[in-house]
């Protein structure tokens, strides 16, 4: 059979989920980790949110379930702090913290707050690609944990965007 007629090989996803950890993650991965980040920005840029019960909310990851926005955008943050201080980056969180006060407390929002938000997204985003997915893998385990022993009490609750 000659090669234009043969039968293209489908995607394997188990190939690319099962990438070494000792490498960066591969940039289908490190999109889908922040695209509910990028697209609450783009839906923010537009003047309006989503809201259920007046809480504003955003698409979850993995899914397309309807999560609140603060306490999601408060553990991407908790964990980016981890992150930052872990691998020494000098990334500056405060444009995020300011975009999650803002929301948490219902306060406008200005083209200047989401444009920093942004920028430090890209920051967080290019730092994502250099880092090996092993240490990434550690830093949102240690933080699913410490959500984990804050829900069951066991620790006490601390916000770290306070």
């Amino acid at each position: 059979m000659p090669i234009s007629q043969r039968p293209r090989h489908r995607h394997n996803r188990r190939k690319t989920s099962i990438a070494p950890m000792h490498l960066p993650p591969h940039p289908v991965h490190a999109w889908r980790t922040f695209e509910p980040i990028y697209g609450l920005l783009d839906q923010l840029q537009t003047g309006s949110i989503d809201a259920v019960q007046g809480k504003p909310v955003m698409r979850a990851w993995e899914s397309n379930e309807l999560v609140e926005v603060a306490p999601a955008l408060d553990g991407w943050i908790c964990c980016w702090k981890r992150i930052v201080s872990g691998e020494s980056l000098a990334i500056d969180l405060k444009p995020m913290l300011a975009l999650y006060r803002n929301l948490k407390y219902g306060v406008m929002l200005q083209d200047r707050h989401l444009l920093q938000a942004k920028d430090c997204t890209d920051a967080c985003y290019q730092a994502y690609l250099r880092i090996p997915r092993g240490r990434m893998i550690e830093y949102s385990k240690t933080e699913q944990i410490q959500i984990e022993l804050e829900s069951l009490g066991i620790v006490e609750t601390q916000e770290c965007t306070a």
